[in-house]
């Protein structure tokens, strides 16, 4: 993104941070904001909706490695959208800075996020060396990819205000989308399948194809899971 520099005494509110960015780009910039608002505000009341039951997990049972990947997929997820949230709407300064700061925890929130889709797939896999192993390699990948994301963004202030704006963003920040839809991919059409398989035995190969893509005779845990992968996929293809 970039912001343009008129002349002071001919813009129509020099003390409004959208009067130095084109007027192409001012809307599109607000909507965001909104959509950020929006979203942080549903994150937060989810957050204490769900208090109880946190507080329960954490300190009522016994602490796992899942549990621990939880709590940081949750808190990073959160972070990431207040900081977004605060590098959009407040006259802060120290744009790069908190530029890195957005981008350290988005790849945080990324990477945790992820890997807790290993924890389903051990269940399904569990004595499958292979294909953990394939797993595992894939979500590397989104954590690679993630960590490109950081050094890629360059912030800026708003013409002379301490407003701030993602200025540029290298090419390479597409590996994160690239990634993490290669692991969804891959998660989905892993599990999805596992189910059929494990559901039929000695059928045709067109029913099974029908039973991965309707759930069709399917028992009822296995289709749940099943419709579960596939919105979560049809999200991801269409955020």
């Amino acid at each position: 993104m970039e912001s343009a520099s008129p002349n002071c005494s001919s813009l129509p509110n020099a003390f409004n941070e959208l009067s130095y960015l084109t007027p192409s780009l001012a809307p599109e910039f607000q909507l965001g904001r909104y959509i950020l608002a929006g979203s942080l505000g549903a994150m937060t009341w989810e957050l204490l909706s769900n208090l109880s039951n946190d507080y329960r997990l954490l300190f009522k049972h016994r602490l796992g490695f899942p549990t621990l990947v939880y709590y940081i997929s949750r808190l990073s997820t959160f972070t990431y959208a207040l900081v977004s949230v605060v590098l959009q709407t407040a006259s802060v300064g120290h744009c790069q800075a908190i530029q890195y700061i957005d981008t350290i925890f988005m790849a945080l929130s990324v990477s945790t996020t992820s890997l807790l889709f290993y924890f389903r797939m051990s269940a399904v896999y569990h004595s499958n060396k292979y294909m953990m192993g394939a797993y595992t390699i894939v979500w590397l990948g989104v954590v690679a990819g993630s960590m490109m994301l950081i050094p890629s963004a360059t912030g800026g202030a708003i013409g002379p205000t301490n407003f701030c704006i993602t200025k540029a963003m290298e090419m390479y920040a597409g590996a994160i989308g690239v990634s993490v839809l290669l692991h969804d991919t891959f998660v989905f059409i892993a599990i999805s399948w596992r189910l059929v398989l494990n559901s039929y035995h000695e059928v045709s190969d067109w029913r099974r194809v029908r039973a991965f893509l309707y759930g069709e005779s399917l028992q009822p845990i296995s289709k749940t899971l099943l419709r579960d992968g596939q919105l979560y996929y049809a999200y991801v293809l269409n955020p």
